[in-house]
């Protein structure tokens, strides 16, 4: 059931076909497509994930708490 070009059949269980209302664990509530992107996007360039540090840092030290 994920669309790609693998059978799923081999996750169910022996001699089961489809799923039933009562295999389902959970729901998706929201949908977020872009935010693996920022992750990626600091493994190549390492440079964003050490402002961001930085950034959060000053933050931390410049809050007034």
């Amino acid at each position: 059931g994920d669309n790609n070009y693998g059978d799923d059949k081999v996750l169910y269980a022996p001699g089961q076909e489809w799923l039933n209302r009562k295999h389902i664990m959970g729901r998706a509530v929201g949908y977020l497509p872009y935010v693996g992107m920022v992750t990626i996007i600091m493994n190549d360039f390492p440079y964003v994930k050490y402002l961001l540090i930085f950034v959060l840092g000053l933050l931390v030290v410049t809050s007034k708490e």
